[in-house]
C-alpha cells in the first residue's frame, strides 16, 4: 500500500524522559490508562493541563483481532528532579530517547489510517524498523471530542550509524 504524498513525515531524535506510566486492559482501555494516569498527577502535585509534560501512549499488548481485549499504555513526562510517590497502578521509569519517523494525525477516528501511512512511508524510503513501541503523542489534552484529537505518531527507526 503506497503512502499517502499529502502527509508530512520528518525524522525526529526524542530525548531521555523521566516518565509516568499506567496501563488499561480490555476493549478499550485507553480511558482506563488516562484516568488512572490523571488521577495520579493530581495526588502527587503535577499539573497535567500546565503544557509542561509531554503525553505518549501506545498498544501494550496490541490487539490480535477485531473486537478483542488488549492493553494500552500511557505515559507522562515527568522532571527528574521531582519526588512523587509512585501508585500501585502507575510506574516510573526512564525512556531511553530514539529516532524516529513521524507524522500528524487530525481526529480519532483516522489514526489507523495514519499509522499505515507512517509504515508505508517507512518502508518506502527504506528506513528501517528500530526498536520500542511506536508512540502516541496527544498535543490536545483538553479536546472535548474525539473529532477534535490531535496526536503526532512516531514509529523507531535505527539510528544513523
Amino acid at each position: 500500500m503506497p503512502f499517502v504524498a499529502d502527509l508530512s513525515f520528518h525524522i525526529v531524535d526524542l530525548p531521555c524522559y523521566c516518565v509516568a506510566t499506567a496501563r488499561g486492559f480490555g476493549p478499550s482501555p485507553e480511558m482506563d490508562a488516562w484516568t488512572t494516569l490523571l488521577e495520579w498527577a493530581e495526588r502527587n502535585g503535577l499539573d497535567a493541563v500546565s503544557g509542561g509534560h509531554r503525553f505518549f501512549g501506545f498498544n501494550d499488548p496490541s490487539p490480535s483481532a477485531q473486537d478483542e481485549p488488549y492493553g494500552y499504555q500511557q505515559w507522562m513526562t515527568i522532571p527528574p528532579n521531582v519526588e512523587v510517590d509512585p501508585h500501585e497502578d502507575v510506574t516510573l521509569f526512564k525512556f531511553g530517547g530514539g529516532r524516529y519517523i513521524t507524522t500528524r494525525c487530525e481526529g480519532l477516528a483516522t489514526i489507523t489510517d495514519r499509522w499505515h501511512d507512517l509504515y508505508a512511508y517507512a518502508e518506502e524510503a527504506h528506513l528501517g524498523h528500530g526498536e520500542g513501541p511506536g508512540l502516541e503523542e496527544l498535543l490536545t489534552l483538553g479536546a472535548q471530542s474525539p473529532d477534535e484529537y490531535v496526536f503526532d505518531l512516531y514509529l523507531p527507526i535505527p539510528a544513523e550509524p
